[in-house]
């Protein structure tokens, strides 16, 4: 039998956390320290979820969000990985911008594929 239709629940996040979800969604998480500890404040449902924080998000408690949400040392580290990607991504003095000034206005021009590294193991 097919679906009929298919439906997607995602938790609420409490007003405090809800930048988490742009962190979440953004792959820099994959290489960065700081927002792999961040995802890690929850390790056993780190570890459930493959390291994958968009899951995580998916499957975590909502008593845990509103923990979350109250507790002053969680909210500091997570600006400072919401500032850290601002910072990355805004960035105007990147390699390749240093290195192909003349292409890095207009970046959606070129694509690297190297199949030899995996980005993170939630990835397949």
């Amino acid at each position: 039998m097919k679906p009929i239709r298919t439906i997607n629940v995602t938790p609420f996040l409490p007003l405090a956390l809800e930048r988490i979800r742009s962190l979440s969604y953004n792959l820099r998480w994959a290489w960065n320290h700081e927002a792999i500890e961040l995802c890690r404040w929850d390790n056993y449902l780190w570890e459930k979820s493959q390291n994958n924080p968009v899951r995580m998000l998916g499957t975590i408690d909502q008593d845990k969000l509103k923990e979350a949400s109250q507790d002053d040392a969680f909210l500091a580290q997570m600006d400072r990985v919401v500032r850290g990607l601002k910072n990355y991504i805004d960035s105007k003095n990147t390699w390749y911008q240093k290195k192909h000034p003349d292409l890095a206005a207009n970046p959606a021009k070129i694509a690297y594929f190297s199949m030899e590294f995996g980005l993170t193991e939630c990835l397949p």
